[in-house]
Formats: structure tokens, C-alpha cells, sequence
């Protein structure tokens, strides 16, 4: 490990970082450059240990907890200054940016436009209401388009701070973890490959360091524009007027009619569902171990059709227990479980079968317990494994129950070995004060073993007899080696055995022995590494040369201290499968997503490890050693790495780079791949796959950063649900979609048909707009909120990565409900129009020679004034009742369409569910139904809303109209029902085709086109078509 210290020109000390500090920064934060660089020279130069005394620190012990949180709450917190989140009031005037706002304005410009243009118009407020109530209605609008996105901002910014990177820190003279935000100037940060460097330090201890909604937006934007022009035409050739003002020029009236159409075409309320679809989704996932950095990944993970996943810690526990060890041509076992030392023995096994099952203790075990002091093989294998480890064993107490437990520190393929090593009397604290490590050269992916150096205090070696009696008086260091068998064996020379601790040369028959013992370990799903060792009269170079300009490199210190190694024995490890990865990988393969295992293990350690999560079918065709990738160092040809990528599934003996040559090799044959790392050197290959998925626990801070997502638990089956969730997710943004743009065109084509026919015009603008908050919204949202149904969306093949959400077979849903809806929208209002006006044509209504009443005989005791009274028997003036019947109309018509609306929402649920099955299972529907019925009857009854505003009149409709309405929701439901039922054949006949996880199109996600055309953020971007 490397330590380090904040020195005075460190990020905390700095810019103070707390929001008390960020309109007035320290002094020393206001110095000049030529300041600050000489300044930054001479901590830099002096002693660490007088930096540490001027920081109110100590080198070894840290500083007290007291001490530095007080000088974090006088300094301030270290972080850069952050920028006040955008406040509600911009957000609120960003809406009024939007596009579609922009039109609403000039909805209510054109409006006003057309009182003002009236000089015979009465210049009272309520002429300009439809005016007025289009700008109240755009404020609305934005505000609550405002207010979500300040939640939806608010919740991405809890899960950011869930995701805060952490480091290690000596507190107190113990080793903390910390959030990098609470450093104090003066902490001691103890750093280890892969974190981030949280602050400007001071070293003074070291070892080697898409589909986009875009054109879906272009394509209803052009042909909302490409209606309303044609209607504006047809309405001019027409000379429509408002039947409620004839003295308005056609052509000002159907300017607003044109606009205020345009609005209820262009689906305004999809940015927000979709918003609040994927923050839900990604609160929904954090709950579940997932933690979303990225807000587009929660929709890309619907799509994933392979994942490539580490072994350590994702598909097993990631607990390592240490069960057998094999030196002196001997074979040892180890009992117990866990990490507490206290509990186990290590026992001679030769006299147990080779397949005895690890971590049992096999009968008499107890007569083969061994005295370490007596058995110098074993006691030299794991005194030169654990000198090789950095990991540490604590005992830690538990403050409420008093309960102790073992952790370990470190690296889990090391903690077995200290565990093991304890379990013989040795413990690691004394062996490392005893023989103080000199230099250390770290694990590397290339080198695959780890090397360090040991300084013996006295002539020979004391710990066992590991090296001959002419090697004793020269024996001034120890080199210790620790990795991977095969790379081990190919540097050593000499071989430990049994009889009195003698050496022995590394022949080919004892290599064959070690390798066949290998083979046999690696078959039971253990995890084996090899320890060596080499005794040095004098370190063949500086450890710590005054020019770091002559310090070596790690390879050029391995090349000198890597050889002639004397092997001592083999340790393995067994890491349990996690409960419930065998079936969360069988689910995986149901929904046609190839799971893709990739460890560094040996591969008949990976073989075995697949055979026992039932990973893969056809074993030998489906398991590969990374090594036969690259047989002359370089890859394969693109052609034979696609071809073997397509078929395996167990990659063996994996480096970082194999990683990322995976990941390319499955992208070019266009799979939606997953992969999981939580190194420093898998950042490249998370990158590179389309959701990079990062490890919360084992995972470095450089891993998290560069990944779309977190694992809090590391578990695999994690990876799985969020994949399920993601389907789910997918699944409501393409219901909400084709709800909210079946109702749009619903809404085009009654007002189209209206123009058309010479009907008065069913809606008038500002009951559109009143639609479109009460009716569309609440709904829709809540077809975004819906739980799916997981069986389902789990058996399904994984979709292309770049499949538009409106597939074709939903656009023919779309338009046959949108019709439907019209339909019977237009017929309940042209029987309103024969019940309260006696006629279905404008120009009938209003026809100067009608000789008598047509209104229907049955609602005549409705009718508020007789017109034969007026005028006699032989004329009938119809303008006395007009303007009522049409109101009256289009109220019904009004109340039918927010109730067909609401009860289609109900059936939109499924594209092929029958309404009536789980019916009332997402909550968020009722909440919304509720909130539309609410906005509906207050609409009707709140005095000046319903007469000045809507123009309504629900007073006068009397029963039958209500009635009139409700029938009108209903055959709305039968007909949306029937037509799913009589098309549901043709709904699974025509569904997208399935992903094929063996070749797919070359497709790619992007999100910057969709928001400029819609006018939303980044992280509120969907990625559909």
C-alpha cells in the first residue's frame, strides 16, 4: 500500500468546499500562482514527518477524530465548489423555452389577436378570456413540468450521494474509511491501486503505483404542422366561423383553431413521463443493489442480450476460506469456516480421498492435527504466502451487541492466507515486525504473481528450514512469490520436500507432480496459488535511491528478483457460489441473455465453478483459456475472435485487456453487452461495453467512475433483476407512449372531421389544453409507473439496441384506437346535437327559414326559453337556442372523452391483456384516475371555470346526457377490448422479432438529438424512436 498526506496546498485546505466558504474563499486561497508554486516546492521538499507535526498529525497514529472533524468544520469540506442546483423559478422559465410552449403562447397571442382585431367587440375582460386562460394554463403547464423536474433532480442527486467515493484514513491510530468529502488537511490516506487520490498530497510512502426520440419528435412535429396547415386551408375554403362570434374573419379564427390543434398533435407530456419513468426505475433498482450513475442505462439494460460477468464476488460469495494446502509432496487440509482464526486445524489428508468435500472435517480428523512447530513444510508455506499479502485481520466489536467478528482487510484472495496462517501461530503483525518488508513489487495481470522482500534481522532464517544449510549464512533477505501455478513453476528452480525439509531440483517429473496436483485441486472449484520463495545474500538494487530518476521499474525489479525461486507448496481457496446464482443465470437464459463468465482463475478451476452454476451447456465447446486468444501475443483476427466469442462462455486465465478485446468482439456483432470489473485496469473495458457495471464493494473508486452503474451487494443476481427492470421499464414507456399519442390523434381527427363535415367544431382550445393536463398526464405517468409482469418480459428474446419504442405493429394499435375513440367521440356528440339543436349540420342549425322546433320532444322541458312564444307560429328563431344546444353538446362530448379516456388508460395497460385480469394491481393508476375525475368535476362545477373559462354547462345537459356520456366511455372500452381480442393473433404473429443473441443489426443508442428536440436535460433523455 502507499501512504500519503494532505499537505497545505490540498483540495480541503484549499477551496473549503462547504457552501459557508463558497462566496468567500480562505486567504490562502487568494495567493498569487508565483505563491502557491513556491509554496507547493517547499512542502513538497520538507520532511513528511515536520509536515505531519505542522498539521497537528502524527505519521503512524493519524490525527484524532475530535481534531480533524473540527478543522473540516472551520477549513470546509473537501470538494470542489459545487454550483448551486438549478433553482424551481429557471426551471420554471427554461420551460417557457420549450417548443411546445412556444406554441401555446402564441395560441393565446392569436386569441387575444382576434378580440383585439373586433372593433365592434365589447371591450370587457371576459372577451379576452380564452386569451388569458391559455397564458394561465401555459404557467401551469411549466410549473408542473417545473416541479418534476426538480424532483426527478432531487432524487438523481440522492442517488449520486449514495455513489460518493470513499478512502482509506489513519484516525486515532486506526485505519478508517472515510468519504474523500471529510479529509481534513493533515489526514494520513493510505492508497491502494485503483482508488482516487483525494486530495493535493503529499507522498511520503510508496510501492508501484442512440435509437433517440429525435426523429420520433421530428415525425410528429411535421405532421402535426403538415395538419394543421391542411385544416387552416380547408377551414379558409370553407369559411368556417365560430359558432359563438360569426363576425370574426374566418381566417383569425382558424389561425387559433389551426395552433391550438398543433398543441393537442404534439404529445408535449412525453419528456416528463419519460423522466419520471427512469428516476422511479433507478430508485426502484437502488433498492434492489443496483445503484444508476447514468439515468439511460436503466432503459439500455431492457435491451442487454449478454453479460459478461466476473467469477470473485459476483457469481461466488466472495468469502475465500482457505481448505487445502499441498507441500512436501503432502497433502493438508483445513477445518473451519469464516474468518476467525480460533476456529480450525490443519491436518494431514493423504490418508482422505482426493474428493473428499472441502470444508468438512472428515472422521479422525482430530489424530491428523499437526504441531506447526513439527512440520517446517507447512510451516514455511504459509509464513512465505503471508510475508506476500497485504491483507489484514481485525476483530471488531459491536457497539450495541457486544458481539465479535472477524473482518478482513485487504485483498479476498489474500484473507484465507493470513486466516490459515493464524490458525498455525502465525500471526501477521509479528511475522512482519520480525522480517520488515523492504520492497514489494504488486499483482499484476501480466506477471500474474505478486513479489516482495523481507529483510532477516539474523543469520539464517528462523521461521522453518526452508533453505540449505550452505544458504544460512548468507541468507540476509528473503524474496517471497505468490500467484498463478503455471507462471510460478516457470521460475523456479528447486522444490521443497518432506523428508527433513530438504531441496530438491525443479525437474520435469516433480513439475508434472505439482501440475497433476493442480489439476486435481482446480477439478474441485478451488482457487490454487502457488508459493516460492529465494534467499538473497544482498538486494541487487537500490530500494530507495535519492533520484527517483534511478529507481527501477516494477518489471525491471521482477526480472532481478523473480528467479531461481525454490517452490514451497500450493495453498487453495474455495469461494461458494452465491445462493440463488444458479437460478437468477437459468432466468437469464429463459429471457435469451447468454450469461458470460470471465475470471482469471486456471481453467479447470473456471470448469468447475461453471459445472456447479450450471453455466454451461455443451461444456467443451462453450470453455476457452484466454491464453489461445492471443497464442502469438497478438489477438486473433477479428473474424475468428467473433467466432469464438459467439460460442463461449467461460473464459479462463482472463486479463484486463481480454476483457475489453471480449467486449469489442461482441459489439461488433451488434450484442448488448453487460460486463462487470472492479479493478482499475477493467475501466477500459466498462467503458467500452454498452452498460458498464462496476462492483460496490471489491470495486476501486477508477472502476466506479468509469461505469454506468453499481452493484451494492456485487451479487450477480442483481445484475439480473435490474435487467428484468429495465425490460419492465421499456415495456411502460412504449404503453405510455401509444396511449398519449393514440388520445392526440384521437383529438386531431374529431376536430378534423368537425371542419371537414361542417359540424360545429366539438372542442373548443382551452378544453383541449384542460385535456391534455387532466387527461393525458396523470395516466401516463402511471403506464410508465407499471409494475409488467417479470414471468413475462423474461421469457421474451432481448430486444435490438436500437428498435424504435413505436414498433409497426403498435402503430396500427395506435391508429384503431385513436379511431375508435373518434368514432364514438363523434357520434355521442352528433346525437347531442339532434337532442339539444335538432340537427347535426351548423348550417342546419342556423337555417333562417326553419318553420318550427326540432329539438327532441323528450328534453323540451329542458329547453329554458320557447321561441314560439317569441315569434309566433309561423317562424322560428333557432338563435335563441343555438348557442346553448351546441354548449350543451359539447359538454356531453366533453364528459364522454375524459371518461373514455380514463377507462382506455385501464386497457392500455396491456397490448394484449384482457382489461378485466389484474385489473387494479398498480396503484399509481387509481391515484391517477382519481386526480382525473377530480380535475373533470371541478372543471364542470367550479363556478367561472365551467361558464367563463371551459365553457361548459353541466347544468343543463340533464340525465340523459350524463347517461349519454357514460355509454359513449363504455362502447369506447368494448370496441378497444374487442379490437385487442380480435388482433391479439396478429399482436404475437407481428411483435418485434427477437433479438437473436447469435446476430443482431449493428445499432447504437445516442441521447443528444433528443434533447434539442425536446427541451429536457441530459439524464432526463429516453431512448426510443
Amino acid at each position: 500500500m502507499m501512504s500519503k498526506i494532505s499537505d497545505a496546498t490540498s483540495v480541503e485546505g484549499d477551496d473549503g468546499g462547504d457552501e459557508s466558504t463558497s462566496d468567500s474563499n480562505p486567504e490562502y486561497a487568494k495567493r498569487s500562482l508565483p505563491e502557491l508554486e513556491a509554496q507547493d516546492a517547499l512542502y513538497h521538499e520538507q520532511d513528511p514527518a515536520k509536515i505531519a507535526s505542522n498539521f497537528g498529525s502524527n505519521l503512524l497514529e493519524g490525527m484524532s477524530t475530535k481534531f480533524a472533524e473540527d478543522k473540516v468544520a472551520h477549513e470546509g469540506r473537501n470538494e470542489l465548489y459545487k454550483p448551486p442546483s438549478t433553482s424551481l423559478l429557471v426551471l420554471f422559465l427554461l420551460q417557457l423555452t420549450n417548443l411546445i410552449i412556444m406554441l401555446l403562447i402564441l395560441a393565446a397571442a392569436a386569441s387575444v389577436g382576434i378580440n383585439a382585431s373586433n372593433a365592434e367587440r365589447n371591450r370587457h375582460v371576459l372577451s379576452y378570456i380564452d386569451g388569458i386562460a391559455i397564458f394561465i394554463i401555459v404557467l401551469l403547464n411549466a410549473g408542473i413540468a417545473a416541479l418534476s423536474e426538480k424532483s426527478a433532480n432531487n432524487a438523481l442527486d440522492k442517488l449520486d450521494a449514495m455513489a460518493q467515493p470513499f478512502c482509506k484514513v489513519i484516525r486515532d491510530g486506526v485505519q478508517k474509511d472515510l468519504p474523500i468529502a471529510e479529509l481534513a488537511r493533515g489526514d494520513i490516506v493510505l492508497i491502494v491501486t485503483g482508488d482516487v487520490v483525494p486530495a493535493d498530497i503529499r507522498l511520503f510512502e510508496s510501492v508501484d503505483l442512440k435509437v433517440s426520440l429525435n426523429k420520433l419528435g421530428i415525425m410528429i412535429g411535421v405532421l402535426a404542422l403538415a395538419i394543421c396547415a391542411i385544416i387552416f386551408i380547408l377551414g379558409i375554403l370553407l369559411d368556417t366561423k365560430n359558432p359563438d362570434d360569426t363576425q370574426v374573419p374566418s381566417w383569425l379564427y382558424m389561425i387559433l383553431v389551426a395552433v391550438t390543434l398543433a398543441v393537442a398533435a404534439i404529445p408535449e407530456g412525453i419528456p416528463l413521463c419519460v423522466t419520471i419513468s427512469l428516476a422511479s426505475g433507478s430508485w426502484d433498482m437502488a433498492k434492489k443493489h443496483v445503484l444508476v450513475r447514468k439515468l439511460a442505462a436503466v432503459e439500455t439494460l431492457g435491451s442487454a442480450s449478454v453479460i459478461c460477468t466476473d467469477k470473485t464476488g459476483t457469481l461466488t460469495e466472495g468469502k475465500m476460506t482457505m481448505v487445502r494446502i499441498w507441500t512436501g509432496l503432502q497433502d493438508y487440509g483445513i477445518s473451519g469456516k469464516g474468518f476467525d482464526p480460533t476456529v480450525g486445524h490443519v491436518y494431514r489428508a493423504d490418508n482422505y480421498p482426493a474428493d473428499t468435500p472441502v470444508m468438512t472435517e472428515p472422521n479422525g480428523y482430530e489424530e491428523a492435527c499437526i504441531n506447526a512447530n513439527h512440520d517446517a513444510s507447512v510451516y514455511c508455506t504459509l509464513s512465505i504466502a503471508v510475508l506476500c499479502c497485504n491483507a489484514e485481520l481485525c476483530c471488531e466489536t459491536d457497539d450495541d451487541t457486544g458481539q465479535t467478528t472477524w473482518v478482513p482487510k485487504g485483498n479476498s484472495s489474500e484473507a484465507p492466507i493470513v486466516v490459515a496462517g493464524a490458525k498455525v501461530g502465525i500471526q501477521k503483525a509479528d511475522l512482519e515486525a520480525r522480517y520488515p518488508r523492504v520492497s514489494e513489487i504488486p499483482f499484476s495481470s501480466s506477471r500474474k504473481m505478486m513479489v516482495t522482500v523481507s529483510c532477516c534481522p539474523m543469520v539464517g532464517w528462523e521461521v522453518g528450514y526452508p533453505v540449505s544449510a550452505r544458504d544460512l549464512p548468507f541468507c540476509k533477505y528473503i524474496v517471497a512469490v505468490k500467484g498463478a501455478p503455471n507462471y510460478v513453476l516457470q521460475l523456479c528452480t528447486q522444490i521443497l520436500r518432506d523428508d527433513n525439509s530438504t531441496l530438491a531440483p525443479m525437474d520435469e517429473s516433480a513439475r508434472a507432480a505439482v501440475m497433476e496436483r493442480v489439476d486435481s485441486l482446480s477439478e474441485q472449484a478451488l482457487r490454487v496459488l502457488a508459493v516460492a520463495y529465494a534467499p538473497l545474500a544482498e538486494l541487487p538494487f537500490n530500494p530507495d535511491p535519492e533520484d527517483a530518476d534511478q529507481a527501477l521499474s516494477p518489471d525491471e525489479r521482477f526480472n532481478l528478483l523473480a528467479r531461481d525461486l525454490t517452490f514451497c507448496g500450493l495453498v487453495a481457496s474455495i469461494d461458494p457460489e452465491r445462493a440463488g446464482v444458479n437460478l437468477a443465470i437459468q432466468k437469464a437464459s429463459n429471457a435469451k441473455i447468454r450469461t458470460v463468465m470471465i475470471t482469471g482463475d486456471y481453467l479447470k478451476t473456471a470448469v468447475a465453478i461453471a459445472r456447479n452454476i450450471t453455466l454451461p451447456e455443451g461444456l467443451l465447446e462453450t470453455v476457452v483459456d484466454c491464453a489461445d486468444m492471443r497464442p502469438s501475443g497478438q489477438y486473433l483476427p477479428d473474424d475468428e475472435m467473433d467466432l469464438l466469442t459467439t460460442k463461449v462462455k467461460v473464459f479462463a486465465r482472463a486479463k484486463p485487456e481480454d476483457k475489453l478485446e471480449i467486449v469489442r468482439s461482441l459489439r461488433r456483432q451488434a450484442f448488448v453487452c453487460a460486463m462487470t470489473g472492479d479493478g482499475v485496469n477493467d475501466a477500459p473495458a466498462l467503458k467500452e461495453a454498452d452498460i458498464g457495471v462496476a462492483m460496490g464493494i471489491q470495486g476501486t473508486e477508477v472502476a466506479k467512475g468509469a461505469s454506468d452503474m453499481i452493484l451494492t451487494d456485487d451479487n450477480f443476481c442483481s445484475i439480473v433483476s435490474a435487467v428484468e427492470k429495465g425490460r419492465v421499464i421499456y415495456a411502460g414507456i412504449q404503453k405510455f407512449v401509444a396511449f398519449i399519442m393514440s388520445v392526440h390523434l384521437s383529438e386531431v381527427l374529431q376536430i378534423a372531421v368537425c371542419i371537414a363535415s361542417g359540424l360545429p367544431i366539438m372542442r373548443q382550445p382551452l378544453q383541449i389544453l384542460f385535456l391534455v393536463l387532466c387527461t393525458d398526464l396523470p395516466p401516463a405517468i402511471a403506464l410508465g409507473l407499471e409494475p409488467g409482469n417479470p414471468d413475462l418480459v423474461m421469457q421474451e428474446a432481448p430486444r435490438p439496441k436500437k428498435q424504435p419504442v413505436v414498433l409497426p405493429w403498435m402503430w396500427t394499435t395506435i391508429v384503431m384506437n385513436a379511431v375508435l375513440l373518434a368514432t364514438v367521440t363523434i357520434a355521442v356528440y352528433l346525437v347531442a346535437l339532434h337532442i339539444y339543436c335538432g340537427e347535426f349540420l351548423q348550417r342546419n342549425i342556423v337555417d333562417e327559414h326553419r318553420t318550427g322546433c326540432t329539438i327532441w320532444e323528450g328534453g323540451a322541458e329542458y329547453v329554458r326559453y320557447n321561441c314560439l312564444e317569441t315569434h309566433g307560429e309561423d317562424t322560428v328563431d333557432c338563435t335563441i337556442c343555438k348557442t346553448e344546444g351546441i354548449l350543451y353538446a359539447r359538454t356531453v362530448a366533453f364528459i364522454s372523452v375524459v371518461l373514455s379516456e380514463n377507462l382506455r388508460a385501464y386497457t392500455s395497460r396491456s397490448f394484449d391483456t384482457p382489461v378485466w385480469y389484474q385489473t387494479f394491481s398498480n396503484p399509481a393508476m387509481q391515484i391517477a384516475i382519481l386526480w382525473a375525475q377530480i380535475a373533470l368535476y371541478g372543471g364542470l362545477f367550479i363556478p367561472g371555470l365551467n361558464s367563463d373559462i371551459l365553457i361548459l354547462d353541466p347544468y343543463g345537459i340533464a340525465w340523459y346526457g350524463w347517461v349519454l356520456a357514460i355509454i359513449g366511455a363504455l362502447c369506447t372500452l368494448i370496441l378497444c377490448e374487442l379490437y385487442k381480442a380480435l388482433f391479439r393473433h396478429n399482436y404475437w404473429s407481428q411483435k418485434v422479432p427477437s433479438a437473436d443473441t447469435t446476430k443482431q443489426m449493428p445499432l447504437t443508442i445516442e441521447m443528444d438529438d433528443f434533447n434539442t428536440s425536446w427541451g429536457c436535460s441530459k439524464s432526463d433523455g429516453v431512448l426510443v424512436n
